[in-house]
């Protein structure tokens, strides 16, 4: 069925949902879990349906708020919320407590309304080892200790601003850890309510990023984020401003890309505005961050005077990256029989003062492709890590979409939702020309419209409350059936490995259930392999029926499962009382059609 939608409600910002009568402190004082879900059942309804949705929720009060965050997960039967406190909750039913982290607060201009500190420090408890914040000045609690993490390169405890949705990268660890034994599912498609809780980039990225490798893994990793800003960040601290370094460490070999970055009008407006704006790239190459980002200056003035042919794989992977680094576009529609709206980059130039072209690269500055130049980068940049990039994680924060209505001013690049997805599938497709194989294991989107009256950040170009929403929701919709579309055509190569697994242990099961294969197999190897297949079973059978399999990436942890199957039917053909070779036969070659699978999947 492709991904696994989850809303997830960190409990940062206050949407359109109260009355016109009602003032901010009013709203602040009562807004809850409740709301939110009121309001996503009428602004998102298209997009929620009636399929299942899965709710990722902090339920404490109040919003906005430092310290500790607990999360709930629901998976109700159904997306419509309205009604009465009492009404919301039985529909959402009984949540899985999935785990907690320390955060600072969000939003730094709610801090008075509040009556937040400004700054705080983290603690840890000396039993548990979990995490909370205590403001700063305010003594030492009981029980803790102060939180050691690095800040600008040095260890230390001091206090931080309390803003940004902060977090110990160690406290977001164990949380992902606790998402993954959640059964949140995979992959995962997340929209996050707040992009002042940006942070949602490193939970969702390293959840996807560890739900198929191993710690330790060589296999690369792309890290795509369309974002009005650079999110690098770096260091033991998380936060909506400072995930992209963090995520890219978690990974061995990679890259991060945050594209759309600090995008200004050079003329125009909308559709017929021409734009300068910049991409941020980052890359990661054995365990070591190697560019943070890569420097546009020094790759001016000591690199691109070289010829193609006599760079080294490292300065051609910059000087692509340096070449992305600032550029001016307007757009151009599409199809001029089909919408409008869809429009795509053009004109598309290096706007990176007095950058020379290197001799013998075929690209031309002042008109530039963009599938063309990042397809150059993408190449450059497996011939640099000498590897292909295997998997690719996109993230979307809504500021870099004009009219995005959050907090953040509307120097974004993308006019709307047919603009954006045709950047993303461009920016994907020269991936893919560089990475036939890369497997997309994962979209989030955050930041939905945030209220007006509580934030007071409008003073021109404000949208009705309704339009606003559509275009929300528009935006959604179109990258959620992009990545739909991304994970079928992905899935053939995976869809054969289920297929031939799912005969094999279709056939497997039954003759356990038989009595020539049952005496010869120990209870705790059947139940190891009823454990295993039967949450599979429904993939395998919705294939044979000619609908889609459930799984469309191969899970880090199937392999080593399947070896252990394998290894076991092995002992079991070996056993020391009298068996037939028939039976000795047939638990062989159970085992070594299991072998041959892996092969396939190798």
């Amino acid at each position: 069925m492709g991904f696994s939608k989850v809303m997830f409600f960190s409990g940062s910002i206050l949407h359109e949902t109260f009355a016109e009568t009602e003032t901010a402190s009013e709203t602040i004082a009562r807004y809850s879990y409740l709301d939110y879900l009121r309001c996503v059942t009428g602004k998102l309804g298209t997009f929620l349906g009636q399929e299942p949705c899965k709710y990722l929720l902090y339920k404490g009060t109040p919003v906005l708020n430092q310290g500790s965050t607990r999360f709930e997960l629901h998976q109700p039967g159904t997306n419509q919320f309205a009604g009465t406190e009492t009404a919301v909750k039985s529909v959402l039913g009984t949540g899985t407590v999935v785990g907690a982290f320390a955060r600072t607060a969000s939003v730094a201009s709610m801090q008075p309304a509040y009556n937040l500190p400004a700054k705080v420090y983290f603690v840890r408890d000396n039993k548990t080892g979990a995490y909370d914040v205590v403001k700063d000045g305010d003594e030492l609690p009981p029980g803790k200790t102060r939180a050691t993490y690095t800040l600008r390169g040095a260890q230390t405890t001091d206090a931080v601003g309390n803003t940004s949705s902060r977090i110990i990268k160690d406290d977001a660890d164990r949380f992902v850890g606790q998402m993954l034994k959640a059964k949140i599912g995979f992959p995962a498609f997340s929209v996050c309510d707040c992009n002042s809780f940006h942070t949602s980039g490193y939970l969702w990225g390293t959840y996807a990023i560890r739900s198929v490798m191993d710690p330790g893994s060589d296999d690369a990793v792309a890290i795509l984020n369309f974002d009005q800003h650079q999110d690098l960040g770096g260091g033991a601290l998380v936060a909506s401003d400072a995930w992209g370094l963090p995520t890219l460490a978690s990974v061995k070999n990679g890259c991060y890309l945050s594209i759309g970055n600090a995008a200004s009008r050079r003329s125009g407006e909308g559709l017929g505005g021409e734009y300068q704006w910049s991409t941020t790239v980052a890359l990661r190459k054995d365990g070591a961050t190697t560019h943070s980002p890569i420097k546009v200056m020094t790759v001016k003035t000591q690199i691109a005077q070289k010829a193609i042919s006599a760079m080294t794989a490292e300065e051609k992977v910059q000087y692509y990256g340096a070449l992305l680094s600032s550029l001016s576009s307007k757009w151009t529609r599409v199809d001029p029989l089909g919408s409008a709206q869809d429009c795509r980059l053009s004109d598309l130039k290096n706007a990176t003062l007095g950058m020379p072209l290197a001799p013998g690269c075929t690209l031309t500055l002042d008109a530039l492709d963009a599938g063309e130049l990042f397809t150059c980068f993408f190449q450059a940049l497996v011939q640099y890590l000498g590897r292909p990039i295997k998997y690719v994680f996109v993230t979307v924060d809504r500021d870099v979409i004009q009219n995005h209505h959050t907090q953040w001013g509307d120097k974004s690049l993308f006019p709307n939702g047919f603009t954006l997805v045709r950047t993303i599938s461009t920016v994907h497709e020269a991936l893919l020309a560089a990475s036939p194989q890369c497997t997309l294991i994962g979209v989030d989107i955050t930041g939905l419209p945030e209220s007006r009256k509580v934030y007071g950040q409008w003073t021109d170009n404000i949208q009705p409350v309704a339009s606003t929403w559509e275009g929300a929701e528009e935006q959604i919709l179109k990258l959620f059936q992009w990545g739909e579309s991304c994970l079928q055509s992905q899935s053939s190569a995976t869809a054969l490995f289920m297929y031939r697994m799912g005969i094999i242990f279709d056939n497997l099961t039954k003759d356990l259930k038989g009595r020539a294969l049952r005496p010869y197999v120990s209870d705790g190897v059947r139940k190891e392999i009823s454990t295993f297949w039967n949450p599979l079973r429904a993939s395998f059978e919705s294939s044979q029926k000619g609908g889609k399999g459930l799984i469309t990436v191969v899970p880090v942890s199937m392999p080593p499962k399947l070896e252990e199957i394998a290894s076991a039917l092995r002992s079991a053909s070996r056993t020391s009382g009298y068996i037939s070779k028939e039976i000795k036969t047939q638990l062989i070659a159970y085992a070594n059609r299991i072998d041959s699978l892996l092969k396939l999947e190798a």
